[in-house]
């Protein structure tokens, strides 16, 4: 009977580790199911409209911020400035900064773009949030794989 005392040891030490292994597969498959969302939604409206590419700085940004000049709008990524016609745009490119993606096609239409924005910056909160969960959680590697598959599932749809 000595052996029950060391199986309810253990037992109590491994039930808190399974908890946190399934909470983490948990987390990792809703942050996938994001992204799916994310980049379908992309795919599904706007690459669907007549795009133009605009190459970004291709890192991911903390802080890109959006500044009106004289000229219309910018947006500054780092030390970088990117000149945006308008706030939709800007915002839009404010999104795909904020993943670090290369090269975006964004919408000529700015209204079409209007519209899409709060969507996007919906669905990026959602996969931010679960990419923190996964880093809480002592999962640092996950939280870094869900962005490079992020970005690599934009790169497959003509991005760089």
């Amino acid at each position: 009977m000595p052996h029950t005392g060391i199986l309810l040891r253990l037992w109590h030490i491994l039930l808190p580790m399974t908890k946190v292994n399934t909470d983490m597969e948990t987390a990792e498959a809703k942050a996938l199911e994001s992204i799916d969302r994310f980049v379908s939604f992309y795919q599904e409206n706007a690459l669907t409209l007549p795009c133009r590419k605009v190459e970004l700085t291709g890192r991911k940004s903390t802080n890109p911020k959006i500044i009106r000049t004289l000229l219309g709008y910018e947006l500054q990524i780092g030390g970088k400035r990117f000149s945006c016609p308008d706030v939709p745009t800007a915002l839009f490119l404010k999104v795909f900064a904020l993943i670090g993606i290369k090269e975006v096609s964004v919408p000529l239409d700015p209204t079409k773009t209007a519209d899409m924005v709060p969507e996007l910056e919906k669905r990026l909160n959602e996969i931010f949030q679960f990419r923190s969960q996964l880093e809480s959680g002592n999962s640092n590697k996950a939280g870094l794989k869900m962005q490079s598959l992020l970005k690599s599932r934009i790169k497959k749809l003509g991005g760089r």
